[in-house]
Order: C-alpha cells, then structure tokens, then sequence
C-alpha cells in the first residue's frame, strides 16, 4: 500500500463500525496526518493522504462526511477538493488544519479553521462528535 495513503475502516478497538460516516484527511505533513487519522478512526471511516491527486481519486471513489485540509496544500488544491466532496455531497464539513502564520490562506471554502497546535478532541467535536472526558 502507498505510504502516502492509509484507510482505516474501522475502530481501534474493532468492537463497532464507526458510525459518524466516512471523512477524508489531506495533510503534507506526515506526523499531523498520521495523528488526525489515529484518532478520527474512533467514529470515522478514514481515507487519508498528503498527496492531492490521490485525494482526488478518493473523494471520485467516495461520498464523504468531511473533508479536512492543510492550508499547506499548495495553490488551490484545498478549494478544489472542497469543490469536489460538494459535488457528490452538498452538505460536507470542511475544516482547514491551519498553521497560524497570519494572514489566513489555503482555502477561502473551508467552513471551519482550527489552528495547529489543536486538540485531536476539538477537531473531533468540530466534526460532530461528543468526546467523553478521559475518552479517545
């Protein structure tokens, strides 16, 4: 499988199917990556990839609650996969990982932006997700 590509369909602790639908993570950066999808898996079916063709395919492949973006995708790459998930669902949530560094960029789409460093638990209830304290 593409190191730059992992799916993860099911919970950690495989007990029950994630039941907040399927997102999409399209971030650069591997640790960041690695760490949203790590925990999103918890409640979601997890496509995720730094690479902005293979978002493309997946998004095509997939009809997705969520899409969530870096704002370090280069030129209007976060914009054109928002466009894309709209396409096959006109109700997705999109978040922006933004790094902070002033002026807002990388998508003028996103209906949410948090801020790195954030915590994995407020990106899940941005996406609708009651954490339990002490929880995932």
């Amino acid at each position: 499988m593409d190191p730059a590509h992992v799916r993860t369909p099911t919970p950690l602790d495989g007990n029950e199917p994630p039941t907040y639908g399927h997102v999409l993570v399209v971030e650069p950066d591997h640790l960041t990556l690695w760490s949203v999808a790590t925990y999103l898996q918890h409640w979601f079916t997890v496509d995720s990839t730094n690479c902005a063709v293979e978002a493309q395919k997946l998004l095509r492949d997939h009809v997705v609650a969520a899409v969530i973006v870096s704002d370090q995708l280069p030129g209007q790459t976060a914009d054109s996969l928002i466009r894309l998930a709209q396409s096959r669902n006109p109700q997705v949530r999109s978040v922006l990982l933004a790094t902070g560094t002033g002026e807002p960029h990388g998508s003028t789409l996103c209906s949410t932006r948090i801020e790195k460093p954030f915590e994995l638990a407020a990106l899940a209830r941005l996406l609708g997700v009651r954490v339990q304290p002490g929880g995932p």
